[in-house]
Parts: structure tokens; C-alpha cells; sequence
């Protein structure tokens, strides 16, 4: 049996957000059905939709995101990479995996890693929690996005944000990324994190399990839902 979830990367990440209320619904997509020119907007940072048939546009093309023919959401093409989860059913809880100046330390370990956001916000919110939880639906595509903004350098004035179809689900305030403002957003990396049998301590399905993206969108803007031709 095969299970599997696809989904639509739209993700932005901008250093001004402003202090207008956070969008929601249609955005800087809706001008450009099916995609066509929205790379050309000066809005926009990067834009893939994986037609080119390779990776040759990402700097680093580790890890086991590969291109596929299997199950695009738009044209013929997307990449995919397996997956695996952890507490939550399949596919796995939505939520942000953060470093930041002011995160707690790992009781268990006495080290720092990063701290898990999870909807609705402004606090942290905790994994598992059966009221808020965002588990995305299996076998369909979906348009989901991440804002980052950075902070004024000696203010906790930083946020990140998450949507899910047009719909914000999750938005984090009061968060210290930087103490120099030197120190900006350079990099975007587009992966797939989960639990394999490298963990002991994890449970692992023994199912395939897929994650698929396309129509990636990286930008200072919010984006919004693809709008069809």
C-alpha cells in the first residue's frame, strides 16, 4: 500500500513585512495565472517549476529531492523525496523548526537545538495538541507557504508566519533573530525533514511515503494561492 502526500511550496521570505495585517487569501499569484511571469515580478527572489527537467537552478542539490515525472501539480514535472513521521497520522504535523537568540535549551540533552512553533500562535504552542494541530489532508496538492521577517537589532520585533491554502494558520511574534544588523535572510533551502530508522527512538511506518513539491516561490511579497488559467 502506498500513501502519500503532495504538496505546492509557495514560500516566501521578506526582511520588511511592515505593520499591516498580516494577508491572507489571494496574493502576488493572482496576477499571473498558471504561474506564467511571476519569476520576472520584482517582487520575486527565485521561481522554479521544475520544467527545466533539473536542479541545475539550486546551489546545493543534495539530500534525496530528485525529479519526478510521477504526480506534478502543474506541467509535467516536480521533485519528490520520501518521508517519514513522527507523533502526529501522515503526513506529519505543520509547523516551523526555528533557531533564534532567545530559544530554550534541550532539557534532555543540556544542548541547543532548534524550538518548534505550532499553530495558532503568538507563543510557541505545543506538538501533538489535538485542538490546534494542523495535519495537511494525504494524496492532494496544497499550496503551502512560510513568511520570515527579521528583527530590529536590539528588539525581539522578529515574526514568522504560515499559510495553508490562503489561509493563515499560524502566526509567531516577539522573536529575536539577530543582534547585528549585518545579519540578513540569504538562503532558502528546500527540503524534507522526518523520521527514518536512523532514530531508535522514533517509530517508523513501514509504508512508502512520499512528499512532492512544485511551484516553488520565493519572495519579498506574499505570494497567495496559484491561480488557474
Amino acid at each position: 500500500m502506498k500513501s502519500s502526500v503532495a504538496i505546492i511550496g509557495l514560500l516566501i521570505g521578506t526582511l520588511a513585512w511592515g505593520a499591516e495585517k498580516t494577508p491572507e487569501g489571494a496574493g502576488l499569484a493572482a496576477k499571473y495565472p498558471g504561474d506564467v511571469g511571476i519569476g520576472k515580478d520584482p517582487a520575486v527572489i527565485f521561481a522554479d517549476d521544475f520544467e527545466g527537467g533539473d536542479l541545475t537552478r539550486w546551489d546545493d542539490k543534495g539530500g534525496t529531492i530528485a525529479i519526478s515525472e510521477e504526480r506534478p501539480h502543474g506541467g509535467t514535472k516536480c521533485v519528490a523525496a520520501p518521508m517519514a513521521w513522527g507523533r502526529n497520522p501522515p503526513p506529519g504535523e505543520l509547523n516551523f523548526y526555528s533557531y533564534f537568540m532567545d530559544m530554550e535549551m534541550d532539557p534532555k540533552m543540556n544542548k541547543y537545538w532548534g524550538n518548534g512553533f505550532y499553530p495558532p500562535g503568538p507563543g510557541k504552542g505545543k506538538a501533538a495538541n489535538e485542538k490546534a494541530r494542523v495535519v495537511p489532508k494525504l494524496g492532494q496538492w496544497q499550496c503551502w507557504e512560510f513568511m520570515v521577517e527579521a528583527n530590529t537589532p536590539g528588539k525581539a520585533d522578529g515574526r514568522q508566519a504560515m499559510w495553508l491554502d490562503g489561509k493563515l494558520v499560524g502566526e509567531f511574534t516577539g522573536i529575536r533573530w539577530r543582534a547585528d544588523g549585518d545579519l540578513r535572510i540569504n538562503c532558502f533551502w528546500l527540503q524534507h525533514f522526518g523520521y527514518d530508522e536512523s532514530d531508535p527512538t522514533r517509530g517508523t511506518h513501514k509504508e512508502r511515503q512520499t512528499v512532492w513539491f512544485d511551484d516553488v516561490v520565493v519572495a519579498r511579497a506574499y505570494v497567495g494561492v496559484r491561480v488557474e488559467k
